[in-house]
C-alpha cells in the first residue's frame, strides 16, 4: 500500500490544480500556502517559513 502512494505522487496527471489567491478563507488558504502548489511556487512557498523562523531564532538568541 505504501509503494502505491508513492507511485501516485510521483504521476503528473495526479498534480495540485492551481488556485486563485483568495482575499479569506480557504481560497486564501489554497492560494497562499504551500500544501496547494507545484513547482517554483511550491519551493517559493516552502522556504518563506523557513526564513522567517531563521530569523526569529537568531533574534531570539541575541536577546539571550
Amino acid at each position: 500500500m505504501a509503494k502505491m502512494s508513492w507511485v501516485v505522487l510521483e504521476d503528473p496527471a495526479f498534480g495540485v490544480p492551481q488556485c486563485p489567491p483568495g482575499r479569506s478563507g480557504v481560497a486564501w488558504l489554497r492560494g497562499s500556502v504551500a500544501r496547494f502548489s507545484e513547482g517554483a511556487v511550491h519551493a517559493r512557498r516552502r522556504a518563506c517559513p523557513g526564513r522567517d523562523l531563521a530569523h526569529r531564532l537568531a533574534a531570539a538568541a541575541v536577546r539571550r
